[in-house]
């Protein structure tokens, strides 16, 4: 896989044997200026600290195409303030991904949780998030002065989010990332569109040896400088960024934006099944109220095996309101639809069990006849 040497203190064959983790990285094994052979300046292509550029890479996963990986070089243009933004996510938000290589990385932003559902990162001073949310407002608009036009995606990324976020539509990029002292192994990304980012330093004229944003695979070398700007394929791009030497008193940053794929999905799943229901309401012009026809409808397309999607809210806390307009209002904020397999059809008395697909303990109780009705969905999505 790797073709530079100098990624670390161990054979090509024996890193070859690591086990590959979820991104496709072999966490641990990173490109380090004191490791012999580090020598990103003498790969095959080379963009150096001041040169902009625009290249064509191919696609390094199966079946992905070609695709553009745009650089600049913007540090007047680079507003001061945004090395601010992203001192103070940094500072506001636990470290992730610690395990793999040196420094660190934050979430900010919307994600996929555990549970899931939707939630913002936790910040340490949750007071300020109002504050914090004019801030990536500030840097959606600076990512959009040197993003857009270029047929880079920007503008095809803010448009699927504003296509998939529910109501009220997000007029700023709502996933972002930060890293400070980055230094990483090569991996792909889970992303459900492309990387935009922004290298910035605490002294941007200062000097760091072994700042660099590599694409290995590639042979593809770019020096980073304060002010950098890059847009790529991280899905079909393998990359990484060299462990850095950082001068005392220094920090050098980054700040990037994507969609998360898992996020991507659950919306389009949420759409797709609440599209499906919607249109059954239409036609059977039922609505909460069952009646035999248009359920019997739904209940002859069912039979053991049968892959559904289950509309499923969990249980609200006992410490809220039990009206049925206060669950109401729950389940129109915490439902979830899963993916399932019919398990049992009663035709006696009309009821259907279904069990997740993710494991074949999670089954769920029978579902009445208006249960099925109003929320389940045949097939996969």
């Amino acid at each position: 896989m790797y073709k530079q040497s100098g990624f670390s203190p161990i054979t090509a064959s024996a890193a070859d044997k690591l086990p590959r983790g979820r991104r496709g990285q072999r966490n641990g094994l990173v490109y380090h200026p004191e490791y012999d052979g580090f020598a990103p300046d003498s790969w095959q292509v080379v963009i150096n600290a001041h040169e902009s550029a625009r290249l064509e890479l191919a696609g390094a996963v199966d079946g992905a195409p070609s695709t553009i990986v745009d650089i600049q070089r913007a540090p007047a243009t680079t507003e001061a303030r945004l090395l601010e933004i992203t001192e103070f996510a940094i500072d506001q938000h636990a470290m992730v991904r610690q395990s793999d290589g040196v420094g660190g990385m934050v979430g900010i932003g919307d994600r996929l949780g555990y549970d899931g559902e939707v939630h913002s990162f936790v910040m340490k001073e949750e007071q300020l998030r109002g504050k914090f949310a004019h801030d990536l407002h500030f840097a959606t608009e600076q990512f959009t002065a040197h993003f857009a036009g270029l047929n880079v995606g920007w503008e095809e990324m803010l448009k699927e989010q504003a296509e998939l976020w529910p109501d009220p539509k997000p007029k700023s990029a709502r996933c972002w990332d930060a890293s400070v002292d980055l230094g990483n192994s090569c991996h792909t990304d889970r992303d459900g569109a492309r990387s935009f980012a922004v290298w910035l330093r605490a002294k941007p004229d200062g000097c760091a040896c072994g700042w660099w944003f590599l694409f290995p695979e590639h042979g593809v070398a770019v020096a980073l400088a304060h002010g950098t700007w890059i847009s790529w394929d991280g899905r079909s791009q393998p990359h990484c960024s060299a462990v850095p030497c950082v001068p005392e008193g220094d920090r050098l940053l980054s700040l990037f934006a994507s969609l998360p794929a898992n996020l991507c999905s659950v919306f389009k799943r949420e759409q797709a099944c609440g599209h499906d229901i919607a249109m059954r309401h239409a036609q059977g012009k039922e609505g909460a109220h069952c009646d035999v026809s248009g359920s019997e409808h739904v209940l002859r397309q069912l039979k053991v095996g049968t892959p559904v999607m289950l509309r499923w809210v969990p249980e609200a806390p006992a410490c809220l309101e039990t009206s049925r307009s206060g669950k109401r209002r729950w389940g129109a904020s915490h439902f979830r639809w899963l993916r399932c397999k019919v398990v049992a059809v009663e035709k006696a008395t009309r009821t259907v069990t279904v069990r997740e697909s993710a494991s074949p303990y999670w089954v769920h109780p029978p579902l009445s006849a208006s249960q099925v009705y109003n929320g389940l969905v045949v097939g996969h999505y």
